[in-house]
């Protein structure tokens, strides 16, 4: 990488483990430390978070005055992305605030009022943190999308593309994402100054997984039966929140110890489910597709998807809880005969070569 990075990031970077750096990481840093405005598309796992943290803190170290707005899609993408920026941070003297909602903001607020040099936050949040005026835009010289295809999807796209138009048209973007739709694409190019660039490293599917299907008539009773010959940490995706408690059920009958995560679960057990299925604590995470974006769990080995999901990005999406920073992992999906046809469909448009258990 021919940029100069300051070597207090570059000491903690390999403390953290950042050494060396990924594909994504050597192509994006550069661009960032420079001050242009870029989309990188990667595939997931490949360390986009320390892509877009490093150029940001190296610019706050050689201007302090320098600040950045980071729009995560999720409460739970905010607080991951913060928690790893403070460990680059740490002895740097850089306050980073995570703003979100299912907490009182009067310390976010303060945080931000006092100063902070990052603030991380989801829509929401930050649209109310604006309209309040508690952050200032004329202040932030610095805009980051993670997970971007995301936020300027349906469900997100008009409070992310409102809390851009706050900000000086002279900021610089930094959009990141593991694809970008068309639809999302257009919308992305009006964040971006004239002259933009385009990153794009890796296939969508990651190498390091490998792909298998089975076809049974009891997809609960087979899945029983693989996370009982095959007791390590595994993700088992369902479609639904009432199929995951619905599964979670039967699977303690079946005398196998599980924890749930869904949208519908208040925020303090989300966190609480996390922190115990990501300390090792628990083997077996069950889930909806809200823990498949972006969410780093260390040392997962296998997913199980029990419920095909609706769009093939989100196949991808959920295989990429494993086989993260050149680590190996399983990803194999339980189908009835009648969903085989959309199964192929998913593998195809994924990129996806799987083999028959």
């Amino acid at each position: 990488m021919d940029v100069q990075i300051d070597p207090r990031i570059t000491d903690s970077l390999k403390r953290l483990g950042y050494s060396p750096l990924t594909a994504v990481q050597e192509r994006t840093i550069p661009l960032g430390v420079a001050g242009t405005d870029f989309y990188a598309l990667s595939p997931t796992g490949t360390g986009k978070t320390a892509a877009f943290l490093v150029p940001i803190i190296q610019a706050i170290l050689t201007k302090p005055s320098t600040r950045a707005v980071i729009i995560e899609p999720t409460r739970e993408l905010v607080i991951q992305a913060a928690n790893e920026c403070r460990k680059i941070c740490e002895g740097m003297g850089i306050l980073t605030v995570a703003v979100y909602g299912g907490t009182p903001p009067g310390k976010q607020n303060e945080l931000i009022r006092k100063g902070a040099q990052i603030v991380i936050g989801n829509p929401t949040r930050l649209h109310e943190v604006l309209q309040k005026a508690v952050l200032k835009p004329s202040d932030y010289s610095i805009l980051v999308l993670d997970e971007a295809d995301r936020l300027l999807c349906e469900q997100f796209v008009d409070e992310t593309l409102h809390i851009a138009s706050r900000f000086s048209s002279r900021k610089q973007t930094m959009l990141f994402s593991v694809q970008m739709p068309n639809a999302a694409y257009e919308k992305a190019k009006t964040l971006m100054r004239p002259g933009f660039a385009e990153i794009k490293v890796g296939k969508v599917a990651a190498t390091t997984i490998t792909h298998f299907y089975t076809v049974t008539e009891n997809k609960t009773q087979a899945l029983a039966s693989m996370l009982t010959k095959n007791p390590v940490k595994s993700m088992v995706f369902c479609a639904t929140n009432e199929e995951v408690e619905e599964l979670a059920n039967t699977l303690n009958k079946f005398k196998i110890q599980v924890i749930q995560l869904n949208s519908q679960i208040k925020p303090a057990r989300r966190h609480s489910a996390m922190r115990r299925f990501i300390s090792g604590e628990e083997q077996i995470l069950i889930c909806t597709d809200v823990a498949a974006r972006g969410i780093h769990f260390p040392d997962v080995e296998k997913i199980y998807s029990i419920g095909l999901p609706s769009a093939p990005e989100f196949y991808i999406h959920r295989a990429g809880r494993t086989g993260r920073m050149n680590e190996v992992g399983e990803c194999i999906s339980i189908i009835t005969a009648d969903e085989e046809k959309k199964l192929s469909h998913i593998y195809h448009s994924c990129g996806v070569v799987a083999q028959k258990k």
